[in-house]
């Protein structure tokens, strides 16, 4: 009922802004079958522009996951042109030049992942030549079919804009989209004649998209090549000439870490420049440099390209789902890489080790401003570890508060003895329990957090325990993310505050007492998940699918 209602309305829109069109001529008894028409209902063109966009098979004919927005896109950029073609003339053979920009450009769709069969270009450059070329349609019937071209045009270069800029999947995390009105993004282009300009304008501008696009398109050609070879570990031995060393190098030469260029079915030397270039390769996997093959690094060396292809085409998916904006300063976290990345002035100037959350209590993908940051804080332990980790222990040993210096609540009242507490019955009353971790050696959260208040209740924090930011997979919290470096996030994000510097900074979270800085501006932070990307030296990276987020996302690509 909501739906009939909403095309109602729009029906009702449509056909008031039709009063605004100019009549097609014609005039007297006479004319074919459409002036006739025209004479009995001066707007039936525009009537038929609106019925065509509101039927069923207006629908069919956008093949893409959000075709109910497409429709309303294409209406609303109808309505604000009084219903009149945009590509076309009505009245004679003229044609805008932004036709064979746009079709060109949707032929090169996949140049950027996406599949240039969603956008009809084929169907629409052989119904363009039909009227234009071979003028196979007469009377009445050129322009039916200039309408039907138009609101393919029309709903095409939208599905593409909409698909390049927002992304082509629906998804759950908490990334809020940059709102743009993609009709009048369209108007605008057509209105200058910079269809190309305004589809790279729209292009995301987020650090490494466009490495990763020619990535793509790299692996793409590897494909069309003939592929990778297939690397086996027999006869492959450091200081051993053979064809299996020989395939290692041309395997890797294609791929970027071998420097040198290396023919199909050579033999060559396993020595310190091979060892180097497995070494890159495992770098960029996320795993162990040790330089000889073992059975991880094979594993990645065999993967088929083309579930490499797909895990591109999803983490440049990805991208597409980010802010068209990030921010003139913004922190980044990539959780399955377990790194921060600092980036201002659309440089990285920072990057440090980070331990993310387990799969158990995963850290929650989202956005959210940094607002403050408290030095020597107080940890107020969730009710969740005070239930499952600190109560069920004091029944055996209240003395483990005064160890970790932690002050235990009653109903918000302060528990002066903690041995003087029935801990076995209080496993029963535990929501009434609370417990808070002084600012010493031993708080959780180290000296110092970074606030960004969300209903996640995560933060990025310091940690007394440093010796985890050595390890290569860094997943160990309950969902907030560690930092590595913290004295350097904290003089980056108050670097505009004189009085702040390097030495007050360590001096307040060497203190014994909760202090607070407000910075003068919020810098957004984002908990992101990319498991292939591009870093600050140009490099493709992978890593592994921590989450398994990569599994269930692909399968909406299928479907």
């Amino acid at each position: 009922m909501k739906r009939q209602l909403l095309l109602y309305i729009f029906l009702l829109i449509g056909l008031h802004a039709c009063d605004y069109l100019p009549k097609l001529g014609g005039g007297g008894e006479g004319g074919n079958i459409l002036q006739k028409q025209e004479k009995k209902n001066p707007n039936y063109v525009c009537d038929m522009i609106s019925n065509k966009i509101h039927s069923f098979s207006f629908l069919m004919k956008v093949n893409n996951k959000q075709a109910e927005h497409i429709r309303e896109e294409t209406l609303d950029t109808y309505a604000a042109n009084g219903y009149n073609l945009l590509w076309q003339n009505e009245k004679n053979n003229a044609y805008s030049d932004n036709i064979q920009t746009l079709l060109a450009t949707l032929r090169n769709a996949e140049e950027q992942g996406l599949n240039p069969v969603n956008y009809k270009v084929d169907v629409m450059d052989t119904l363009f030549n039909q009227i234009y070329q071979q003028q196979k349609f007469k009377e009445e019937q050129v322009l039916l079919n200039k309408i039907d071209l138009d609101l393919s045009l029309t709903a095409s270069a939208l599905a593409f804009i909409s698909d390049l800029s927002n992304g082509q999947l629906k998804h759950k995390w908490d990334i809020p989209k940059s709102k743009s009105n993609l009709s009048q993004v369209l108007i605008s282009a057509l209105a200058k004649n910079e269809v190309k300009d305004v589809i790279q304008q729209i292009t995301p501008k987020f650090i490494g998209y466009d490495g990763m696009v020619k990535a793509f398109n790299k692996y793409k050609k590897i494909k069309k090549d003939g592929g990778f070879p297939k690397i086996t570990t027999s006869g492959l031995a450091y200081n051993k000439t053979n064809k299996a060393a020989g395939k290692l190098a041309h395997y890797l030469y294609l791929t970027g870490d071998y420097p040198d260029k290396v023919e199909k079915g050579v033999s060559i030397k396993y020595d310190k420049k091979l060892k180097d270039a497995v070494k890159n390769f495992q770098k960029r996997y996320g795993i162990s440099a040790s330089g000889s093959v073992n059975n991880t690094t094979l594993k990645y060396l065999n993967t088929p390209i083309d579930e490499t292809l797909k895990l591109l085409e999803l983490n440049l998916e990805r991208y597409r789902w980010l802010p068209d904006d990030l921010g003139e300063r913004y922190v980044f976290v990539n959780i399955p890489e377990f790194m921060i990345k600092v980036v201002e002035d659309d440089k990285q100037v920072l990057d440090m080790r980070a331990v993310v959350g387990e799969t158990s209590s995963r850290t929650e993908i989202f956005t959210q401003p940094i607002t403050h940051i408290v030095f020597s804080p107080i940890w107020n332990i969730p009710q969740s570890i005070s239930r499952d980790d600190i109560i069920k222990w004091l029944d055996v040993n209240p003395g483990v508060l005064y160890v970790g210096d932690v002050l235990s609540y009653y109903k918000g009242k302060l528990i002066e003895d903690p041995y003087s507490v029935d801990w076995k019955a209080a496993r029963k009353d535990w929501r009434n329990y609370t417990f808070k971790q002084q600012p010493t050696e031993q708080n959780s959260l180290g000296d110092v957090k970074f606030m960004f208040p969300n209903k996640y209740s995560i933060y990025l924090h310091d940690t007394p325990a440093k010796e985890y930011f050595q390890n290569r997979v860094r997943a160990e919290s309950a969902g907030c993310v560690r930092v590595a470096e913290p004295v350097n996030l904290a003089k980056f994000l108050l670097d505009d505050q004189s009085s702040w510097s390097t030495g007050r900074i360590k001096n307040a979270m060497a203190g014994t007492k909760q202090r607070w800085a407000h910075l003068t501006k919020p810098v957004p932070v984002y908990l992101y998940y990319l498991t292939a990307f591009v870093d600050k030296e140009g490099q493709l990276n992978f890593r592994p699918d921590l989450y398994r987020h990569d599994r269930r996302q692909m399968k909406k690509f299928e479907l």
